[in-house]
This record gives structure tokens, C-alpha cells and sequence, in this order.
């Protein structure tokens, strides 16, 4: 017995539009033209505790409560979907940074003449992705990384609190 949070998606492939339902602090991203152009937000019932399904009585979430959400997804869109091991110690600004690197090895490969050009895009997703839980997994563990987690719990207790929050990460990123 325990519980979950839960994130689930669908993608209509001929109209673009994804699908979702969530319960809790798994959450996605979109990311578009190299910017971040949507958050889902996350569900909790108060600091440190979201919203959960199983068999004890916090997790005691009914569909009812599930966030669902529709958004039109165009070509080169990007979706970043992750565990709260991943937005707890994410910023905003490491996101960012994981990208250009990603985008970097785009480029390097298209100016090495890459014949296929999904071939390449997929190589990108796949470094972004590497990026992504490389990045997290050290911040996860430095004591004095400025995280959302750190942020949330400095103003949740009324004191300066520093450092990522050691979890279990989950990432999966698709391109559109």
C-alpha cells in the first residue's frame, strides 16, 4: 500500500492538442521558440504536501480534484514533464541553461552536416533531457543551491532556508 501523485497526457496527432489530468506536484512544462510559454501548476495541500491517490488518509485525493487541462501544441514545441524531484530544485534559469546547451549540439550538428534532420532533433532531446537530470541531481544534493524548494520553504517558515531537496527525479521530455 501506498501513494501517488499522477500527471498523464494525450496527444491528438491531427489537431496538435494535448490532453491532461494531474493530481498533485508532478507537473509538466511547455517550452516554445526557446521560451517557457506554459506551467501547469501543481496541486498541494499546503507546503511540502500535494495532493496524492492510495490508501492513507492524506492521500485521499478523488477524481473530482483532478486538474485537467487542454493546450494546442504547434511543431518544435517541447514538453518537460518531471516529478517534484525535478521543479523542486529546477530554476527557472537552469531550465534555460539546459536548453541552450541542447540547442547548442543542434547546431553543431546541423554545421557538421547531419542528414537527418530528426535524427538530429532527437540527439537534442535526448541531451536536453541528460542535461536536465545531471543539473538536478547535483543541485538535488548541494546544501547551498538557491531552489524553488528552498524559496517556498524560506517564506512557508519565515527564515532563510537554502539548498535542493533530495528526491526521487523523473523526467521525460518529448519534441513536438
Amino acid at each position: 500500500k501506498g501513494s501517488c501523485t499522477v500527471l498523464a497526457g494525450a496527444i491528438d496527432l491531427e489537431t496538435g492538442e494535448l490532453t491532461s489530468v494531474s493530481i498533485g506536484d508532478s507537473i509538466f512544462v511547455v517550452l516554445r521558440q526557446g521560451e517557457l510559454y506554459f506551467r501547469l501548476p501543481s496541486q498541494q495541500i499546503g507546503f511540502n504536501c500535494p495532493l496524492q491517490v492510495g490508501h492513507h488518509p492524506q492521500a485521499n485525493s478523488v477524481p473530482k480534484e483532478a486538474l485537467t487541462c487542454q493546450l494546442q501544441l504547434i511543431p518544435g514545441d517541447i514538453i518537460i514533464a518531471g516529478s517534484d524531484g525535478l521543479w523542486d530544485n529546477l530554476t527557472d534559469e537552469m531550465l534555460r541553461y539546459c536548453l541552450e546547451e541542447a540547442q547548442k549540439n543542434e547546431f553543431d550538428a546541423t554545421s557538421r552536416s547531419a542528414t537527418n534532420e530528426e535524427e538530429v532533433r532527437q540527439e537534442s532531446l535526448a541531451l536536453l533531457a541528460d542535461k536536465l537530470i545531471e543539473n538536478v541531481a547535483q543541485i538535488s544534493q548541494n546544501p547551498n543551491a538557491p531552489t524553488p524548494w528552498a524559496a517556498a520553504a524560506s517564506k512557508e517558515y519565515e527564515k532563510k532556508i537554502k539548498g535542493g531537496k533530495s528526491d526521487d527525479i523523473t523526467i521525460v521530455v518529448l519534441g513536438i
